[in-house]
């Protein structure tokens, strides 16, 4: 009996039962309660929120928080405040949750359509895992991030095509997705350069002008309408004197899918050759959507390589910034594994076959180390009743300030609230 048609139904069925126990997982340790800054970003904007008039709302929105407008993600904190009459941290985990889902979603329907659900089992494994244990915990940590993944993801996805013509309404999601990717981080903004390259390199000055104006109407907004940020110019500036622990940051970065240091490094190294080989070989012209998205995560990294390098360059390996190492490595193994199975390119079958027991080893040692290491101290958290903020006595300040407003009731959720 020949089995072999079976294998695409059955690697469904192994991807959705691992994906079932980790949402579950994810589900059960989403804690009602505020974690770091948590207490600024959401707790103290909704103290400010409920009182505010209209015009000072929409400034609350826009306002930064360090050197991130996070309107988008305070959108989201409104809108369950609004739902449920409280701060629901649950509930913004498990949005955040749902928006990488369906990100994981994306790459997994688009391979199975070309590969036969051969990399379905690999990358359910390499989306859905617990390598950014803080996120799982850390509600605005979590939906921001997750959002800027997705959101950069989805502004590239439609508009780096050619097929707006027949889709019009792609290019109209794809602008709004760029006003949320913007307007979620700091480093939101590099989608737009990001698409202006694309534009660039395709002769497409119609969409490229069309981009150029959305940008102008973003400055004017962050500059002239809203209170301006803080900036980072001159620690940017500052960055450029330590050429060599922002290197060692942005390969820790790009390489951040392990427990380890030098691991990491080295599939930062293996990720920036597959990247010049994908260049090489005019991937952005055969591949545009996932080389482009695997370009917006290498100039994510540098923008915290060259933000964040005061920090040492081992604040690259922090676990939040692995879906960005994750997108990555998911486009570059996109990219590579279409161009070993494009006719045209005349690879062997030993040489698919090589590659693809290289692309499941990866991502089922990826799954398994993040669970060994990071499930202990996802649960450990989730249990943990008590004020996480390096300022105790201004997180405290903050939680009686909520319960006196009605906005989250710390004593319920926080043994030492006060």
């Amino acid at each position: 009996m020949n089995f072999k048609p079976l294998l695409p139904r059955l690697a469904s069925l192994i991807a959705i039962g691992y994906t079932i126990v980790w949402a579950s997982f994810v589900v059960i340790n989403a804690a009602n309660m505020p974690l770091m800054d948590d207490y600024d970003a959401i707790l103290q904007f909704l103290n400010k929120f409920t009182d505010a008039t209209a015009w000072d709302r929409a400034q609350l929105l826009m306002a930064t928080h360090n050197e991130h407008r996070i309107a988008t993600t305070r959108a989201a904190v409104v809108a369950g405040y609004l739902l449920s009459g409280t701060a629901n941290f649950t509930w913004l985990i498990l949005v955040g949750t749902a928006l990488w889902m369906g990100l994981a979603w994306c790459f997994i329907r688009d391979t199975g359509r070309n590969t036969r659900n051969e990399l379905m089992i690999p990358f359910a494994s390499l989306f859905l895992n617990l390598r950014y244990a803080t996120l799982v915990n850390w509600a605005m940590a979590g939906l921001g991030h997750y959002m800027q993944a997705v959101f950069g993801f989805l502004s590239i996805a439609c508009l780096c095509t050619t097929d707006d013509q027949r889709r019009p309404w792609k290019t109209w999601i794809g602008y709004t997705m760029v006003y949320l990717s913007v307007f979620t981080s700091g480093a939101g903004i590099l989608v737009v350069p990001v698409i202006g390259l694309y534009c660039l390199l395709t002769g497409n000055y119609r969409r490229l002008a069309i981009v150029a104006a959305h940008t102008a109407f973003i400055l004017v907004l962050t500059t002239a309408v809203f209170v301006p940020g803080d900036g980072t110019a001159a620690r940017l500036t500052l960055a450029l004197s330590s050429p060599l622990v922002v290197a060692e940051f942005l390969l820790n970065f790009c390489g951040n899918l392990l427990p380890a240091r030098l691991p990491c490094q080295i599939l930062g190294l293996a990720s920036l050759a597959l990247m010049a080989y994908a260049a090489l070989n005019r991937f952005y012209q055969r591949y545009p959507v996932y080389f482009y998205t695997a370009v917006l995560q290498l100039l994510t990294g540098t923008a915290a390589a060259m933000a964040r390098f005061q920090l040492g360059a081992e604040y690259g390996l922090e676990s939040k910034y692995s879906v960005y190492a994750i997108v990555l490595w998911a486009a570059l193994l996109t990219m590579l594994w279409r161009h070993l199975r494009d006719p045209a390119t005349q690879a062997s079958r030993g040489a698919q076959q090589v590659a693809l027991v290289a692309t499941y080893s990866l991502c089922l040692i990826v799954c398994g180390c993040s669970w060994a290491y990071n499930r202990t101290s996802i649960e450990n958290l989730a249990r943990v009743h008590w004020i996480v903020h390096p300022n105790e006595s201004h997180a405290r300040d903050i939680l009686n300030t909520s319960s006196a407003k009605g906005v989250y009731d710390g004593n319920r959720y926080i043994s030492n609230a006060e």
